[in-house]
């Protein structure tokens, strides 16, 4: 199996620890002498082999991936004693030149130091034929070393085969095995089966012959296929099937412990205590020290007499003295080498620093114990069977002065002191101490937060289209100060340099130095500053052809944070950089009086959280972006990322910021223009006037007083306005809110500007309008709401007038609308269209019901002032019943006072 396969399942395959793992990719070396070698041979007799037979037709697109169509992926193990053996067969199918490149070429990897790798078949098989190609197959056995960049060599190797004569549509099919067990383990076993790849399968089989009585722990991950167990004489054997199995991709950007696939695993570990028994032995530190540790433990006692100045000494000895390198050939993939050996050869791996580490520690007094850690997998591996599969690195979990360090020897020399020191933190460790049961937190996200503040100057003092000064000072603490100390400890300055120019020009366009870039260092307190210098030569760029320029303002890191992922509609949860905690300020140098929007602003995400405060000193004309962006998860689920790109959009949109300046105009940046806040002005007073004098309305009631009893109270139709009315001062006052927007310097200048592409003839009148509708509308809202509960006489002519003038108003604001540039097409124009339709309606129901219910009548007929001398207020009279041909309703309309009582109305 080529490729697709290999680089779906590899990182699973290899934590489970299955001995044919399938590796593709890494740097070839000269091939290794003859004890290297394959063999050639018949299956085992133990094996069950599946007959492939020709596929009925050639595959359609679902069907295949990157040329290739799988067949069929057989695996089979059997353990027997301390000796393991693991089988594969693979057939697929190339449908096209694509596939048959990959088809032709087969990589088979194996350890020699404990594996025996043998050959059972490579065929091809055309229509009814089926060739041999082992044979004239080309097998040369390769030392590709995967972890040659990290400076980890492993001694694999790989068992290339080049086939002839392999055409399209053709079947390979190959069948190997591997014999060997890693004796690290002290003859106990574990591994699992994967059941769903990257790419479709027609066909995946796995079995497991296992000693009868023989303890076995197991677990099941995303509904693998059911098992089916027989006794087999001596031996059980467990068989799992799936046929037809679609493909699961996951993205490139998911998480490193996120893994969908069904997949069965087993061991023979019983829980983690019994994992840490197996490695707690391997590091344990001689009873008696070498003298090469003796004596460097010696010389730190006499240069510290402190716990933690100890400790931090002998950290940065093994960090700094004992380069890193790794040969992890056989027993040493998980043992390290002797304390000693790794002082005088002055290299070694993870494991043989952390035991050197730990040996110090120990002799200098101090308590000191290995833990084993995954980098990527991190608090994952709790969700694992028992194992060492789910571990990849080792650390030392160390204590002095009452306090817990977790110490990665593998770093490169770390500064700061006991206090300051940045921990390791992995999510869960298995702490090799003695009586360990479990799984143990970390330092936690606190101690590797990738803390970062920014103060940016931009000094566009000199006048618009000018060029900007831009200062932008770093400070790093923590992890982030280490992490920049290592950049300058492997590249120059020039090469820094460069690059850093690049990050500004590929952000800003037109950019160069005014000067090299400085770098302050507080090793003590693990604090690093850099300040850079830079002119902005376009900082303004011109907008409008009638000279209107603009700049915009924004902090290039916080924008790379703010990024929108590759893909948004997905089936992977997303990984995101985390902890990750920065602060910005950016002050902007401005060459007059801006006019600008000041206040504060945050979103505020599951996966993250960001506030900008913006601030105006008219004093020294500068205005002060100060941002806080902060993660708080480090991945986003994939059924949150819709809301997790809308909420980047906003943080991105609000971490922005431009300037206009137009000649012989104001200049802007946020706040309300001052004509729209001067029509606005005009039309709440004269709105509010109206509104007073219509209060001290006081007219007769429209039906006269009651005929009998006291006047009904509210109820029937009349709980509906008692409800809506309070509802619609804020709905109204909530669409004002909304179309402040529109106000804006910004936007206002772009709506009304000319030349400018957003700008129409009909924007001002229209905009200017829609002020004095929206104060009619709020104010009138306001003014019949009270009326309404005082239950006042003038309130069915007043809230008839009120309705038909918001409905008369919404007609003609759609009409305006009209002229402007269309937003919303056909299908918005019908729904307005029909929305106004039926308020229209709805309308025309409620005057008529106003101007006509005996309800209302009898409910709306208190007056603002007394009827006559002595009386208290209207409602306390009552009318003379009437007489024997006048209905109720005429009743009700007759008149409750003299004529001249109502010459004020």
């Amino acid at each position: 199996m080529k490729r697709t396969i290999g680089q779906s399942v590899g990182r699973a395959m290899r934590l489970f620890g299955l001995a044919a793992a399938v590796l593709a990719g890494g740097a070839a070396t000269a091939a290794p002498g003859p004890s290297v070698r394959h063999h050639v041979g018949p299956a085992p007799a133990w094996v069950d082999v599946i007959p492939v037979a020709a596929p009925a037709a050639a595959p359609d697109g679902h069907q295949a991936a990157e040329g290739l169509r799988y067949l069929l992926v057989d695996q089979q193990v059997r353990v027997q004693g301390a000796d393991r053996q693991s089988y594969r067969h693979v057939a697929v199918q190339p449908v096209n030149e694509q596939g048959l490149s990959s088809a032709a070429n087969l990589d088979i990897g194996f350890d020699p130091s404990f594996q025996r790798l043998t050959l059972h078949w490579v065929q091809v098989r055309r229509g009814p034929r089926l060739i041999p190609k082992l044979a004239t197959a080309q097998v040369r056995i390769l030392q590709r070393e995967q972890g040659l960049e990290s400076l980890m060599f492993d001694g694999r190797r790989t068992a290339h085969l080049v086939l002839e004569d392999v055409h399209v549509g053709d079947v390979v099919e190959y069948a190997y095995s591997v014999q060997g067990a890693n004796t690290v383990f002290r003859g106990r076993h574990f591994g699992g089966f994967v059941f769903q790849y990257g790419v479709p399968v027609d066909r995946i089989r796995a079995r497991l012959l296992w000693p009868h009585g023989r303890a076995i722990h197991w677990k099941e991950d995303h509904a693998p296929p059911s098992v089916r167990s027989a006794r087999l004489g001596d031996m059980d054997l467990h068989e799992w099937e799936a046929t037809g199995v679609p493909a699961r991709p996951v993205e490139s950007d998911a998480p490193a412990w996120f893994d969908p696939y069904p997949t069965v695993s087993w061991s023979e570990f019983a829980d983690w205590a019994d994992v840490a028994a197996w490695a707690r032995p391997m590091y344990q530190p001689p009873t008696e020290p070498g003298p090469r540790v003796q004596a460097v433990a010696a010389r730190i006692a006499g240069q510290h007499a402190d716990p933690d100045q100890r400790l931090i000494a002998a950290l940065r000895l093994v960090q700094s003295d004992i380069r890193y390198l790794g040969i992890e050939v056989g027993a040493h993939s998980h043992e390290p080498h002797a304390p000693d050996l790794v002082l005088q050869r002055r290299y070694g791996d993870c494991k043989d620093k952390t035991l050197l580490l730990v040996s110090l520690l120990r002799r200098l007094g101090l308590k000191a114990d290995a833990a084993l850690v995954h980098t990527s997998q991190r608090g994952a591996v709790a969700q694992w069977l028992p194992s060492p599969a789910p571990f990849n690195h080792v650390l030392v979990r160390a204590e002095a002065g009452h306090r817990v360090y977790w110490l990665d020897p593998t770093r490169l020399p770390q500064t700061g002191g006991a206090t300051t020191l940045t921990q390791a933190d992995f999510g869960r460790a298995l702490w090799l101490t003695e009586g360990a049961t479990g799984l143990v937190t970390m330092a936690g996200p606190s101690a590797v937060t990738h803390r970062r503040e920014l103060k940016t100057v931009i000094d566009a003092s000199d006048g618009v289209g000018k060029p900007a000064r831009y200062t932008v000072q770093t400070t790093t603490r923590g992890m982030a100060a280490d992490s920049m100390r290592q950049a300058f400890g492997h590249q120059s300055r020039d090469t820094l340099e460069k690059q850093y120019l690049n990050y500004y020009a590929g952000r800003f366009g037109d950019v160069r130095p005014v000067a090299p870039y400085v770098v302050a260092d507080d090793p003590a307190a693990n604090e690093l500053w850099v300040t850079e210098r830079y002119e902005i030569g376009r900082f303004w760029q011109t907008a409008q052809a009638n000279g209107q320029r603009e700049a915009e303002v924004f902090v290039p890191e916080l924008l790379d944070y703010l990024r929108q992922p590759s893909q948004v509609v997905r089936k992977s949860p997303l990984a995101i950089a985390h902890p990750v905690d920065l602060s910005s300020v950016t002050e902007v140098k401005l060459p007059m009086a801006w006019r600008l929007q000041t206040g504060r602003v945050k979103v505020v995400d599951p996966a993250f959280r960001f506030e900008r405060d913006t601030q105006w000193d008219a004093a020294t004309r500068t205005v002060t972006f100060t941002d806080h962006y902060v993660t708080l998860a480090d991945h986003v689920p994939a059924e949150r990322m819709a809301q997790y790109a809308e909420n980047l959009a906003k943080a991105r949109h609000e971490s922005s910021f431009t300037l206009y300046h137009t000649p012989g105009a104001a200049s802007t940046a946020g706040g309300m223009h001052a004509l729209p806040a001067v029509v606005l002005t005009l039309a709440v007073l004269a709105v509010g006037a109206l509104a007073w004098r219509l209060y001290r309305w006081d007219p007769v009631p429209a039906g006269g007083p009651p005929s009998a009893g006291p006047p009904e109270g509210i109820g029937g139709w009349l709980l509906l306005p008692a409800l809506g009315l309070p509802a619609s001062v804020l709905i109204h006052g909530k669409n004002f809110a909304e179309s402040l927007a529109a106000y804006s310097p910004a936007t206002w200048a772009s709506l009304t500007t000319p030349d400018h592409p957003a700008y129409h003839p009909a924007y001002q009148p229209i905009l200017l309008a829609e002020l004095g509708v929206h104060s009619i509308a709020i104010i009138g809202a306001v003014l019949v709401t009270v009326l309404f509960y005082q239950r006042r006489s003038s309130l069915p002519r007043l809230y008839s007038a009120y309705a038909a003038t918001v409905i008369v108003l919404s007609l003609l604001d759609m009409a305006a609308a009209q002229v402007l540039p269309a937003t919303g097409g056909d299908a918005e124009s019908t729904k307005a269209g029909s929305t106004a339709l039926r308020d229209v309606l709805l309308t025309a129901v409620w005057i008529a019901y106003m101007q006509r219910s005996t309800r209302v009548a009898r409910t709306f007929v208190r007056r603002r002032h007394a009827a006559g001398p002595g009386a208290s207020d209207v409602t306390d009279a009552v009318a003379a019943p009437p007489g024997p041909t006048t209905d109720i309703r005429e009743a009700a309309q007759a008149p409750a006072a003299p004529p001249a009582a109502t010459a004020h109305g």
